[in-house]
């Protein structure tokens, strides 16, 4: 995709307006607001939310107290051919312990502020696509170190700004021929990026950067074949060149094919889908202003996933069979960013049973099997979860419950209850109540602290026992 699109309201779908308020247990709050509507032959769409998500501190010395805090608006307006769309995006959060080299962190801070800007126009019977994108992005990091973070250099503490910028433009046609569907474009992107500041210890460096810049030429090709009324077969190939304006940085190529089958019937779904794809280091793993290494190959990753839904009166079984394997990776390694040289995989096993009895209360029931290996060191580790979920509606009430059990992980076993109810004062009046991992027995993930040979760990709880109240206003 040319824009990167983060949310998924339309005016087709969502005309109207909602306003949505909550508040939590350590001072969590969030509110946002959306309105869409159509006058005459345009239809526009604004969104603004504001999400500040105050999270318990950790037992450890300095500033870590993993807050984070977002703010987002989006917007859009256009007519059936042609389509204009925005988002700004700032977010301030504390990056936790951070890529600590040595050390155990004091500070690590990060901000962004993101905005985008896209356009979209189609001609010819919607047959001929054209897109125009343009994203910025600038990112900054604060951190400080108990003691040094690189060796015999006295340096403990870290700070640097970066902007990133991307211009876009992709053209498509489609093209239909009997029973095939064919999809042909070509899209071009240009990459800018720029270590605005550093410094080591509060003093400012002074920046030496020749490589700032990547252009991206890339041409696809998709065949969505009708075998008949129940059977689909998809066929895409993609080919990307990247070149780079620096001699001393390894330019890429890259390639993705995908196949997929899909047979439907008014019961029973199959998809099988299988595909191998590369893709090409970003330009900050390449770049030695980031600590980076010119000289990495592309990544390369083979997937195949087979996917079934039987649905049978009021219950639905969803199962899923998926297998990742992953090459040439990449990783830090001693200070250094590298391709690593072990082959890594995950291999997932999920089914769904959902059953409606009643009017509409609904039973979920999730199970899912993991066995995944590190690209580091090859170790293997083997997961299993379970999710029930109970939906019940009683007059004005509609209820929540939801158990989540986590088993294998090096961690140990977490059990992560939650609940809530909704009451609908109205049509468009909803209260609403919610306590997330009430016991406080989620699964907590250790993170390092202190990288080896001295390494150390802290625990922090994935999940935040939480508890919340809201409201929704339609209009």
């Amino acid at each position: 995709k040319v824009s990167i699109r983060l949310y998924s309201k339309s005016v087709e779908h969502d005309e109207g307006g909602r306003l949505k308020l909550m508040g939590g247990s350590q001072g969590v709050n969030a509110q946002n607001v959306y309105y869409a509507d159509r006058i005459d032959e345009i239809d526009f769409f604004l969104y603004a939310g504001r999400y500040d998500d105050k999270r318990l501190s950790i037992e450890n010395s300095g500033d870590l107290d993993r807050n984070k805090y977002k703010k987002r608006l989006i917007g859009s307006i256009g007519t059936d051919n042609h389509h204009l769309e925005f988002q700004a995006l700032e977010q301030k959060s504390d990056t936790f312990l951070g890529p600590a080299i040595a050390g155990t962190p004091l500070k690590a801070k990060g901000e962004l502020n993101y905005f985008d800007l896209g356009w979209s126009s189609r001609f010819l019977d919607q047959s001929l696509i054209a897109n125009v994108a343009y994203s910025r992005g600038a990112y900054t990091m604060n951190s400080a170190y108990d003691q040094e973070i690189i060796p015999n250099t006295q340096i403990t503490a870290f700070d640097q700004e970066h902007i990133d910028e991307v211009l876009s433009v992709q053209v498509k046609k489609i093209v239909n021929l009997d029973d095939h569907k064919l999809t042909i474009g070509a899209e071009y992107r240009n990459k800018s990026f720029a270590l605005e500041s550093l410094a080591f210890n509060g003093v400012s460096r002074p920046i030496t950067q020749t490589y700032d810049a990547q252009q991206i030429l890339a041409f696809f090709l998709q065949d969505d074949y009708t075998l008949d009324e129940n059977k689909l077969l998809t066929l895409s190939m993609m080919y990307q060149a990247y070149d780079n304006n620096a001699p001393e940085i390894k330019d890429h190529t890259t390639h993705q094919i995908r196949a997929g089958y899909i047979y439907t019937s008014h019961e029973w779904v199959s998809k099988t889908f299988i595909a191998s794809q590369e893709f090409a280091p970003e330009p900050y793993m390449l770049s030695k202003s980031f600590q980076g290494n010119s000289n990495l190959d592309t990544m390369k990753s083979l997937y195949a996933m087979q996917e079934f839904i039987v649905d049978v009166n009021r219950a639905s079984l969803h199962v899923i069979f998926g297998y990742v394997e992953n090459s040439d990776i990449i990783i830090k390694s001693n200070a250094m960013t590298d391709n690593a040289q072990n082959t890594s995989y995950v291999n997932t096993q999920a089914i769904e049973l959902k059953q409606t009895f009643l009017e509409d209360d609904t039973l979920d029931v999730n199970l899912f099997r993991s066995e995944h290996s590190s690209a580091i060191n090859d170790d293997r580790e083997l997961i299993y979860g379970i999710t029930l979920r109970m939906l019940n509606s009683i007059d004005a009430f509609d209820f929540f419950n939801e158990l989540v059990i986590l088993e294998g992980y090096s961690e140990g076993t977490g059990y992560d209850y939650s609940l809530g109810a909704r009451y609908h004062a109205s049509d468009d009046l909803t209260f609403s109540i919610k306590g997330e991992n009430v016991f406080d027995t989620g699964l907590e993930w250790s993170y390092i602290s202190q990288m080896p040979p001295n390494k150390e760990t802290v625990k922090a709880s994935a999940i935040e026992q939480r508890f919340w109240a809201g409201l929704e206003f339609l209009f």
